[in-house]
């Protein structure tokens, strides 16, 4: 059960990350301070520190509870299309956080862990390491651009048949390296 202190812990690292996330919706991460942050916040500094040495911490654990509320197969090697368009609409839902994520290289850090371990598992076992790692970075940069294209520009486009768009892209991946696999 959580305490109250806890719970104070839990809102005050939120206050800060959402003052993050506002300021880096104008500006670039290295021209963000933690002053600044605090201020907006209504945080002092010594509380910042208190849970963080550096700003990069605090984008860290930031980037790391916004992907936990993204399954290990997003974005596209799930079962149904369904549940990409459910996650999409989620990253949609908080357009300025994912778009964050993805300009500043956390995304595609996490879906290469993700995206190592199902190749790994699943798919990869003769395949030259030099393929691989290009169709690793192949799928990983496309994924992450199609979805920066999609949360930056809005397009005319549900989110439904946007999953659908990725869950074929993802396919193609998966059958190029399974081909690759076999020769």
């Amino acid at each position: 059960m959580k305490t109250a202190s806890d719970k104070r812990i839990q809102m005050t690292k939120r206050m800060l990350s959402e003052e993050l996330i506002k300021a880096a919706s104008k500006r670039k991460l290295e021209d963000i301070s933690v002053k600044e942050i605090c201020e907006n916040a209504g945080v002092s500094r010594v509380t910042f520190y208190k849970y963080y040495k550096t700003l990069d911490d605090l984008m860290d654990e930031t980037a790391q509870e916004a992907m936990s509320h993204i399954p290990d197969e997003f974005p596209g090697l799930a079962d149904e299309t369904e549940s990409v368009e459910q996650y999409l609409r989620y990253i949609g839902e908080h357009r300025s956080l994912y778009l964050l994520l993805i300009e500043n290289g956390y995304f595609s850090e996490i879906l290469k862990s993700r995206s190592q371990k199902l190749y790994d598992e699943s798919l990869i076992g003769s395949t030259d390491k030099t393929v691989y790692d290009t169709m690793m970075r192949y799928s990983i940069a496309g994924t992450a651009g199609v979805l920066h294209y999609y949360l930056e520009n809005e397009p005319d486009i549900t989110p439904k048949k946007f999953a659908g768009i990725m869950r074929r892209f993802s396919e193609t991946i998966v059958n190029d390296i399974r081909e690759m696999a076999h020769k």
